[in-house]
C-alpha cells in the first residue's frame, strides 16, 4: 500500500502507519485541527474491518474521525469515492470498525482533535 498526508510533522512520517511499530506514528503539523490521511492498496480488496491506533503512551487525543472507501475509478489525490462511508469518535489503543466485506482500493481517513496534536500510530485494512 501507499499512503500520503495532508500534511506532515517533522520526524513523523505518514509511511509510519504502516510499519507495525507502536513506537512510530504519523503526526499531522503543529497546531492542525483536523487531518487526512489516504491509503492507497495495488489491487480491488473486500474490506472486513479497518483497524485504528493512537500512539497512546502519548495520550488520547482524536475527537472524531470520518473515512471514505473508494474504488479504482477514483484517482483524484485527497479525495475517495462512492463506495463507503463511516464516522466514529474516539479511537485510543485501538479502534475496530467492521465492514460488511466492502470492495476497495483506497481509504482516506480525517481526523480532528481540539485537544492536541492529531497523531495515528496503526491504520490497517483486513481482508474479509
Amino acid at each position: 500500500a501507499t499512503v500520503i498526508a495532508s500534511g506532515t510533522a517533522r520526524g513523523h512520517p505518514a509511511s509510519a502507519i504502516l510499519d507495525g511499530d507502536p513506537d512510530t506514528y504519523w503526526e499531522a503539523p503543529v497546531g492542525a485541527t483536523d487531518a487526512w490521511i489516504e491509503l492507497t492498496l495495488p489491487r480491488l480488496t473486500e474490506i472486513g474491518a479497518l483497524r485504528l491506533a493512537e500512539p497512546i503512551a502519548l495520550g488520547q487525543t482524536i475527537e472524531r474521525f470520518e473515512f471514505e472507501l473508494a474504488g479504482p475509478t477514483s484517482t483524484a489525490p485527497g479525495r475517495a469515492g462512492p463506495f463507503g462511508s463511516g464516522a466514529g469518535t474516539t479511537i485510543g489503543h485501538t479502534r475496530m470498525i467492521h465492514l460488511a466485506g466492502q470492495p476497495t482500493s483506497k481509504l482516506r481517513l480525517t481526523l480532528r482533535s481540539t485537544l492536541g496534536p492529531i497523531r495515528l500510530a496503526r491504520l490497517s485494512l483486513h481482508p474479509r
